[in-house]
């Protein structure tokens, strides 16, 4: 079972479904037993993710506030040396 594998870490900060784990003290229940462990309400949590219609395309190729600016400085500089003797 991937959930209970000693050499994978988990993110406790990353992601919706951590994010309902974590608040619901679930953590452990996964890592031992995986889904089937998990108590009634956080699986309904996480079942409730499948039924939103995120449009990512639309998320993802909005379009954004851009703004460039540019500086641009020329001219000539000449150096004189003056050496006495």
């Amino acid at each position: 079972m991937l959930a209970n594998r000693t050499d994978l870490t988990y993110r406790t900060d990353k992601g919706e479904v951590m994010r309902i784990l974590t608040q619901n003290g679930q953590l452990d229940a996964y890592r031992n037993g995986g889904l089937g462990a998990l108590n009634m309400l956080t699986r309904q949590q996480i079942d409730g993710l499948r039924n939103s219609n995120t449009d990512w395309g639309k998320l993802l190729y909005q379009n954004a506030i851009n703004k460039q600016y540019g500086v641009s400085i020329s001219g000539v500089v000449t150096a004189q040396i003056i050496i006495f003797l």
